[in-house]
């Protein structure tokens, strides 16, 4: 006799940040690329993380 799978539990809320460890070369990198795009970081990381998804 075979059961049903249970229903999943609902999703848990999503947290809107995230932490990620960068070395200091990529942070450098990135923070220099958000200036000549006159961005800050936060905002240029958010949108090359939504150009690739």
């Amino acid at each position: 006799m075979s059961r049903s799978p249970s229903p999943l539990p609902p999703p848990a809320p999503i947290r809107a940040k995230f932490g990620v460890r960068v070395g200091e070369q990529l942070h450098r990198r990135r923070a220099m690329n958000a200036a000549q795009e006159r961005l800050g970081l936060n905002r240029y990381l958010v949108r090359r993380l939504s150009d690739v998804s």
